[in-house]
């Protein structure tokens, strides 16, 4: 790399860094029957908002595993976890319930939807 292709790197980082929220936010807007573009849409949405564990499961569910295997090998979501959950639910239900219902039902999952002391989580 030269020195001048530095300030095009420094450039597009910072690009990013402005726009990675709405970048993942439009991410969503591809959720839809395919489980597999489904849980690529929500991965960097996700992991943007702190919760690698509900990316994960919705990829290995995309790929065929059972929710015993998946929480075996991820183990159960915790209140981050969950929180994300709260975040997607409201994208995802419509889109895709089979995927808004796996992570309703994934072991640890504490978020109701519709359930009015759930609001402060999300």
């Amino acid at each position: 790399m030269r020195d001048e292709d530095r300030f095009v790197v420094l450039g597009l980082k910072g690009w990013f860094s402005e726009n990675c929220a709405s970048l993942a936010e439009n991410c969503l807007a591809l959720v839809g029957p395919d489980p597999t573009v489904s849980a690529y849409a929500i991965e960097g949405f996700a992991t943007l908002k702190g919760s690698e564990r509900v990316s994960s499961s919705v990829q290995m569910l995309a790929d065929g595993e059972s929710i015993g295997f998946i929480q075996q090998e991820l183990g159960d979501y915790d209140t981050r976890d969950s929180h994300v959950v709260g975040l997607l639910y409201p994208t995802i239900q419509q889109r895709s319930p089979s995927i808004a219902a796996f992570v309703l039902d994934y072991p640890g999952c504490t978020y109701v939807p519709e359930h009015s002391g759930q609001k402060g989580l999300v």
